[in-house]
């Protein structure tokens, strides 16, 4: 397991991106984590159209509405809950999705990326 935050620090904010401790200093792949309907949501941080990084361009990865992670290169949007294209250049594809784990109020990524 490979911690990647503290819970309370994820229920403060509505989502938080985190690299994962794995102590690989050249894994530069982070993960987006996000708490909907109550269980958390987390993807690997990479637009499935172009593979960048949702951030690129900008922090702010959550669409002006609030309802959908949105790629800041080409700001294709995703559901936060299955994180499903829904409007953008890679309509129909999705994030990729990584299993973490609550234990001891952190946050832990399951396997290594």
């Amino acid at each position: 397991m490979f911690f990647l935050c503290n819970y309370g620090d994820l229920l403060k904010r509505s989502v938080q991106i985190c690299s994962p401790a794995t102590g690989n200093k050249e894994d530069k792949d982070s993960i987006i984590l996000l708490i909907k309907d109550h269980e958390i949501r987390a993807y690997l941080n990479k637009c499935p159209h172009a593979w960048v990084s949702l951030n690129a361009c900008e922090q702010q990865i959550i669409s002006g509405c609030g309802q959908y992670l949105q790629c800041s290169s080409h700001f294709a949007q995703f559901r936060m809950q299955d994180g499903y294209c829904v409007h953008g250049p890679c309509q129909g594809q999705s994030l990729f999705p990584v299993e973490v784990i609550k234990k001891d109020d952190k946050v832990f990524l399951l396997q290594a990326l």
